[in-house]
């Protein structure tokens, strides 16, 4: 595949943090996820975020990255991506979702995602820190959010100081200049949970972005 060669934008094809594949120096940074845990939950002299409202946002992998997937209804067997924080450039497009269940229209909240990252990237924002926070720069938000608290714990996506593995493995390679994108190879079906289950896969990784 064109991206795995050493010219293309390191990038990742996963299926949420179930499967994952991609070139080695895209991997490498996935495989130091765990050695960073601590970024996700525990400040480290100012260096840890485990405040979600507090995370920056890399604009063209998360761009890149989203523009990567299918459309789909049920986020089980896709990336969490709508979790992740991008820039808010006026977007409205948002999906409210309740504990424990699967959001829905999730459709519309990759609608706005591509609307805000399109526009910061148009602006010429390419890394939004909110803890570090330039002139002129936009407030970051999450286009898929949680209303309300589960019978037993809030809504994962919503969690502060908390290592929530289908977000924030995402999150690390995206912070880390790395696209992760849809699954691929030619998939067409996964066996899950003892069933064969089908599921709509691109192949192509890295769509073309003006100037990236």
């Amino acid at each position: 595949p064109a991206f795995l060669q050493k010219k293309a934008p390191p990038a990742i094809h996963a299926m949420s943090d179930l499967v994952f594949w991609g070139r080695r120096d895209a991997m490498a940074v996935v495989a130091s996820t765990w050695e960073h845990i601590d970024y996700f939950e525990k400040p480290l002299g100012g260096a840890g975020r485990p405040l979600l409202a507090t995370r920056p946002t890399a604009v063209t992998p998360t761009l890149r990255s989203v523009l990567s997937l299918p459309p789909f209804e049920d986020w089980t067997l896709y990336l969490k991506i709508g979790h992740i924080n991008v820039p808010d450039m006026g977007s409205k497009r948002k999906v409210m979702y309740k504990a424990y269940h699967t959001p829905k229209g999730l459709p519309l909240a990759h609608s706005g995602m591509v609307e805000n990252l399109r526009a910061a990237r148009a602006a010429g924002w390419e890394w939004i820190d909110p803890l570090a926070s330039r002139p002129g720069a936009p407030n970051v938000t999450a286009m898929v959010r949680c209303a309300g608290v589960g019978h037993r714990k809030p809504c994962g996506g919503a969690v502060d100081g908390q290592f929530i593995t289908e977000r924030d493995f995402v999150w690390w390679a995206l912070l880390n200049n790395v696209s992760v994108c849809d699954l691929g190879a030619e998939t067409a079906a996964v066996l899950h949970k003892g069933r064969l289950v089908a599921r709509r896969a691109y192949n192509g990784c890295a769509r073309s972005l003006p100037g990236a």
